[in-house]
């Protein structure tokens, strides 16, 4: 038993969870539900333990579960620093402000029955999440950044190409809601969400974990897609 219980803790550690008290807590309540034996495989011990961590999150984040916060936070802490570290934020007490700001949003949409990670297929839980927290994050930074960028005209003079005069595209916005009436993939609105804060092609980069080089080509793509549907009524879907 030793050894499995051993075995176990690695498991969870190799998932963030380093703090003894809650390793405890998980080995219990999983011995409680699955039981294991010294006969148990060691890849079966895996795989049951790694999908009652995510299951345990899954099935009882919204109930206020100790157990299923305290798994949450220990998964997905360190990712979320990370992140924004990635994204420049320097300030350590910064970082942890954001954190506990996206928890407590999370919460809130649990208890407005607005989140439900139960519909979450597992291995996509993880992505889920993360993408959740940065599009939170880019939220937040830009209510601090009012008014650095408003006008597509001001865009316009980061990239040329996004010079278009057109009533319906007054603001960044419209733009926005343009894009999302268009079917623009989530990654090209924060693109073009993240211009218009006035972040440089390095910030982004960071932000979206892709290369300089890969932002400045979506970005070419986005302000060419953009002006055929500025340019074509048939395609403006916009009114």
């Amino acid at each position: 038993m030793d050894k499995t219980r051993k075995l176990i803790e690695k498991i969870l550690q190799k998932n963030y969870i380093t703090d003894p008290d809650l390793q405890r807590k998980i080995i219990r309540k999983f011995v409680e539900i699955h039981g294991i034996t010294e006969e148990d495989e060691e890849e079966v011990i895996i795989s049951r333990v790694s999908g009652f961590i995510y299951t345990c999150m899954k099935n009882n984040l919204c109930t206020q579960d100790e157990l299923a916060w305290g798994i949450f936070t220990s998964v997905f802490g360190g990712i979320f620093h990370r992140k924004l570290i990635e994204m420049d934020i320097k300030s350590e007490e910064e970082r942890k402000e954001l954190i506990q700001e996206f928890y407590r949003h999370i919460m809130n949409k649990c208890r407005d029955g607005k989140f439900n990670p139960e519909q979450e297929a597992k291995n996509a839980f993880m992505g889920y999440i993360v993408t959740a927290f940065i599009r939170f994050t880019i939220n937040q930074l830009r209510k601090k950044n009012v008014g650095r960028i408003k006008s597509l005209d001001e865009l316009a003079e980061i990239h040329p190409s996004l010079l278009i005069s057109h009533p319906g595209f007054s603001g960044c916005q419209k733009l926005i809601h343009i894009m999302e009436l268009n079917g623009f993939p989530l990654e090209d609105r924060m693109i073009i969400q993240l211009k218009c804060d006035g972040y440089r092609q390095k910030e982004i980069s960071r932000v979206l974990g892709k290369s300089e080089a890969y932002v400045s080509r979506r970005f070419r793509a986005i302000s060419e897609k953009l002006r055929k549907i500025i340019n074509d009524p048939d395609e403006l879907l916009y009114g």
